[in-house]
């Protein structure tokens, strides 16, 4: 399945294959990798964030971190001369960097119930369009994602991380770059971008409350107050919900069809979530 780009195409290959691994026994084999070629030379930075958009809608839509084992990249002038019978092949050199997104060792299969929403649901494309918004909201992703990615970081500083994303994203979807309130910013993409997904973590009556206390919390966390009235419990779940509401805000700017929507309102951390936010609402 191809995917065009403004500097090329992707490619997203899925192999499966039956080997046998004695008389009596086989064993199912599965791959999955991207390939992008791009129409002319082309920065290596671009390449990693084009690939970095993709891996992040993975992480989002599998509910857990989608790490890539191996970056291999290719040049047309990099090639093996093979006998004069066999056709000169590209020959790859493999990347090596500090690539902070590892895989979670020791968790079960992925299994579509756990998942905020499937390939299925998305389609191809959904996931061209889902490149398009990522482009455009390069920096906002990156720091929400890295909330997820980077191991060790405290709950404040996830939250202050999610929440300035929030922020800067409705800075470009709205055009307005002044200095409006964090309640300003905050209620529309609540209101219009998560619309009916998000009352279902936040019902609608709750929401203005919801705005408020994410607005005092950061406050609280950034002038250092001593004074916070949440604890960290209270501030772990309003920085999940600062989390879906960007993954939906993402969605929504995505075009993402309805059943992405429906799949992630029946995700069990979702759920969950909302159970615990009807208490300290």
């Amino acid at each position: 399945m191809t995917v065009s780009l403004s500097v090329g195409s992707m490619l997203i290959i899925h192999n499966v294959w039956m080997s046998e691994t004695s008389l009596r026994r086989s064993a199912v084999s599965q791959y999955f990798y991207v390939k992008l070629d791009f129409d002319a030379v082309t920065p290596l930075a671009v390449a990693v964030d084009i690939v970095s958009d993709f891996q992040d809608l993975v992480s989002i839509g599998a509910d857990r971190t989608a790490a890539f084992e191996d970056i291999f990249l290719h040049h047309p002038g990099f090639v093996a001369e093979g006998p004069d019978s066999v056709k000169s092949s590209s020959q790859p050199a493999k990347f090596w960097g500090n690539w902070i997104v590892q895989a979670e060792v020791g968790k079960k299969p992925v299994v579509d119930h756990d998942m905020a929403f499937t390939f299925q649901q998305l389609g191809i494309d959904g996931v061209a369009r889902w490149m398009v918004t990522a482009e455009r909201y390069r920096s906002e992703l990156g720091r929400v994602m890295n909330t997820l990615y980077r191991a060790g970081l405290f709950v404040q500083d996830k939250f202050l991380s999610r929440v300035a994303a929030l922020e800067s994203m409705h800075m470009t979807w709205s055009g307005k770059t002044g200095r409006n309130s964090l309640h300003g910013r905050l209620t529309p993409l609540a209101k219009q971008l998560g619309g009916d997904v998000f009352e279902k973590l936040v019902p609608r009556n709750k929401r203005s409350s919801w705005v408020q206390k994410v607005v005092d919390e950061r406050h609280d966390i950034a002038h250092h107050l001593k004074g916070s009235s949440h604890g960290n419990a209270e501030r772990f779940f309003l920085s999940e919900t600062v989390y879906w509401l960007f993954v939906i805000c993402m969605l929504r700017e995505a075009d993402a069809p309805d059943a992405c929507f429906e799949h992630l309102a029946r995700n069990p951390r979702f759920v969950w979530r909302a159970e615990q936010i009807a208490t300290i609402m």
